[in-house]
């Protein structure tokens, strides 16, 4: 079990570094702004897992859960545009995805604020396929 662990922190480190170096080619030289932009993708990821785990409990409590992906916010799932790649990806990031998360009302409030103002930087995007996890 333990080398399992093991393992499974040494891709996610790798797949960090990955990230990391793309951000650092793509002109992010500044470390701060390289982590900030991998906490904003992380948590778009989270926002997803988070939104189906409650999904899942709706069903074994009975509780009600409305999902923010719901309707026509289908394809602002984490799992809808994680396989697009360069240009597409990054314009519907930076022009679609984060504005919806700023936006999102309802009891998800402090997440639009955490989202409030930011940016989905990059000096220069590449044409070809951009890092996926």
């Amino acid at each position: 079990m333990t080398q399992n662990i093991q393992q499974l922190r040494d891709e996610f480190k790798q797949k960090i570094d990955i990230l990391n170096n793309y951000l650092f080619a793509q002109g992010l030289s500044d470390p701060m702004t390289r982590i900030q932009q991998l906490s904003f993708l992380f948590f778009l990821k989270m926002l997803e897992e988070q939104d189906i785990a409650m999904e899942r409990e709706e069903k074994l409590t009975g509780r009600k859960h409305k999902s923010i992906f719901a309707g026509k916010n289908e394809k602002f799932r984490w799992s809808r545009w994680r396989e697009k790649g360069g240009k597409e990806l990054y314009k519907f990031v930076r022009d679609e995805v984060f504005p919806f998360v700023e936006e999102i009302q309802n009891s998800h409030k402090n997440i639009g604020q955490i989202f409030q103002g930011a940016k989905l930087l990059n000096k220069q995007v590449r044409t070809d396929s951009s890092p996926r996890s």
